[in-house]
């Protein structure tokens, strides 16, 4: 597995970008980082604001299924019990707009932002090993 607090400090370093350096870009990045392919190439580059991301997420019935699609095409088996590194979709399963793709870090679910990344606390409403 790749060193996930490097990732964590390269990635949150770089400016926030939407479609290239946001919340699922970064989930993407990490499984990347790990050997997979991109989960999420047919929706890089395709939004530049938050509207166009949610766009999309509204018109797929939430991030969970963009992110279990994109997991399942990588190769990524589904777990039932976090580990460091495990992907994740969190929030509430009936707000759409409120699910976050997150990275277990050891001691909670870590959600890219525009600052870099911080921990939230979270239901896991989907999770795929890396």
């Amino acid at each position: 597995m790749a060193d996930l607090a490097t990732f964590l400090a390269e990635n949150g370093a770089l400016p926030w970008a939407w479609g290239s350096v946001d919340c699922c870009m970064a989930l993407a990045d990490w499984i990347v980082a790990n050997g997979s392919g991109d989960p999420l190439d047919m929706y890089r580059g395709t939004y530049a604001d938050e509207a166009g991301y949610l766009a999309i997420v509204v018109k797929r019935g939430g991030l969970l299924p963009v992110i279990a699609d994109g997991c399942a095409r990588a190769g990524l088996s589904t777990v039932t019990d976090p580990s460091i590194g495990v992907v994740a979709v969190i929030g509430a399963l009936i707000a759409p707009t409120l699910q976050q793709p997150a990275i277990w870090g050891g001691s909670g679910w870590l959600v890219r932002g525009p600052d870099g990344f911080a921990t939230m606390d979270a239901p896991a409403l989907g999770m795929w090993s890396v």
